[in-house]
């Protein structure tokens, strides 16, 4: 079941499962959630457990080892366009589009730092220091700092090697995180 909204100016419909979650939790959503029908299948709930699968898209649940995944399947919604990690991560982070958020691209031309910087990295494309206004790189408030002034507490659940880098600090400033080294301790600390 692929989720639709009313077509926005381009004729694509607009999902934003973020939205929606946000909406559900604190009342308010800077973007639409999603299709009406597709939202009805998420319980109510005070607490929300969003699971992330870099790369995992709705044509690999033909695959024989992801049946199990396929068969809990209800909907399908778009990924933010460019599918790059970074642009995704920054749609979750604020609950906007690319175009509203501005992380567009995994390589991005920064004008006033007079480079191209690897988002992932927040280096230079070559690897080089670059003096980015970590904390202020996405438009605020980020998702995590409007949950956090409505009295919930967001917590990013994450290996622990990315606890302190510039892509943690962009992408998750106003959350909790959470760091694991394993895979149970992934379970634990998300329980």
């Amino acid at each position: 079941m692929a989720a639709t909204n009313p077509p926005n100016q381009t004729g694509r419909g607009l999902v934003n499962l973020v939205s929606d979650l946000e909406r559900r939790l604190i009342g308010t959503a800077p973007s639409v959630g999603l299709d009406p029908d597709l939202a009805r299948s998420l319980p109510e709930a005070t607490t929300f457990v969003l699971v992330l699968f870099d790369g995992l898209g709705a044509d690999q649940l033909d695959r024989p080892e992801a049946r199990e995944v396929a068969r809990s399947l209800v909907g399908s919604i778009d990924a933010p366009f460019p599918t790059t990690t970074t642009v995704s991560l920054a749609t979750i982070a604020t609950g906007t589009s690319p175009a509203r958020h501005g992380l567009l691209a995994h390589a991005l031309r920064i004008p006033e730092l007079g480079t191209t910087l690897n988002t992932i990295h927040m280096r230079t494309a070559w690897g080089g220091e670059v003096d980015v206004p970590l904390r202020t790189f996405l438009p605020a408030p980020t998702l995590w700092q409007r949950l956090s002034s409505s009295g919930v507490e967001p917590i990013v659940v994450q290996p622990g090697n990315f606890t302190d880098t510039s892509l943690t600090k962009v992408l998750y400033g106003g959350a909790r995180f959470e760091g694991y080294y394993s895979l149970d301790e992934a379970v634990s600390v998300t329980v």
